[in-house]
């Protein structure tokens, strides 16, 4: 663990792109045993965890989607991958758990597999719209791809997802109950994966595209707007959106005259910056960085690890 340090991240950068012939690297340590863990995330669904290597040196690992999961008791040797992390504008490295098994002892226990899924990797292709022709000549997909994406490869957001044998998952995920939530609702058996960045983690993009989506709703004849539509038309989780408006409504942009659920009604705001603005972007800056994070791991993670808890065959 002490050879981890951002001169090592920045080495293993320089062989990328990762792709077909080039697959993502995966670090292993043995012999680690867990300090401490804790929830993190909106609904406590990842982990962040403390982990102690032989000779006493610690690291901080990120477990995306591990609330489920059991974890390792006593001993155990770890995958993972590491990349450069700027949380809150400090650079540092960023261990993101993959696997771990124990050293000894019976095997660490992963809960009940689900149907085995088939996953063809085109990250890092060279020609993903060529490519994605070829496999839309040879078999009968769809496409989920989010934000501008959608309409420039003809696709379907979240909401339009149904069941179907073959899955493209052309823009990367938001975050992991999101990809969960869309191979439910596809249950597929073959997945392709391409997991193009939608461009639209860096705040300022992000809330140019949601003022204007939001000002298209406030134009309506019923001035209402769905948070689900909303996060679908900007690759993003709702709660992002929701933080998102709650910073315009901090702007004085738009007024939130009432809410039901996952709708929202909008008004012509007569207020200007309001005292908590501050807050309000610090809630939004750590939520678009918490799902770039989650992008990038997506971006290099092992095919085999892709699909989350989901059993995958490369």
């Amino acid at each position: 663990l002490a050879a981890l340090s951002l001169d090592l991240v920045e080495e293993l950068e320089r062989l990328a792109p990762f792709g077909p012939g080039n697959p993502p690297l995966t670090l292993a340590t043995a012999g680690l045993e867990l300090k401490t863990h804790r929830a993190v995330g909106r609904n406590g669904e990842h982990l962040q965890l403390v982990v102690e290597d032989d000779e006493g040196t610690q690291a901080k690992a990120i477990w995306w989607r591990g609330e489920a999961s059991s974890l390792p008791q006593g001993r155990f040797d770890l995958a993972y991958a590491v990349r450069a992390s700027d949380y809150r504008g400090q650079r540092d490295v960023q261990m993101e758990w993959l696997d771990a098994r124990p050293v000894e002892g019976p095997a660490v226990e992963r809960g009940p597999e689900v149907q085995p899924v088939r996953v063809v990797d085109y990250r890092g292709e060279a020609s993903p719209l060529r490519m994605l022709e070829r496999v839309r000549a040879q078999d009968a997909v769809q496409v989920w791809s989010e934000a501008t994406a959608k309409a420039q490869v003809a696709g379907q957001d979240r909401l339009e997802l149904g069941p179907s044998k073959s899955l493209v998952i052309w823009t990367a995920p938001p975050g992991p109950d999101e990809l969960q939530e869309a191979l439910e609702r596809v249950s597929p058996e073959t997945v392709y994966v391409f997991g193009l960045d939608p461009g639209s983690d860096h705040p300022e993009r992000f809330l140019k595209r949601l003022s204007g989506l939001v000002k298209s709703a406030l134009n309506s004849s019923q001035s209402r707007a769905s948070i689900a539509t909303l996060a679908a038309a900007t690759a993003q989780r709702e709660a992002t959106v929701r933080a998102g408006i709650a910073w315009l409504v901090c702007r004085g942009h738009v007024a939130v005259l009432e809410e039901d659920g996952d709708e929202i009604r909008l008004g012509e705001s007569h207020q200007t910056k309001a005292a908590d603005l501050p807050g309000a972007e610090a809630h939004l800056r750590a939520l678009l960085e918490e799902t770039a994070a989650y992008r990038a791991h997506f971006a290099r993670a092992a095919g085999q690890t892709l699909l989350g808890r989901r059993k995958s065959l490369v």
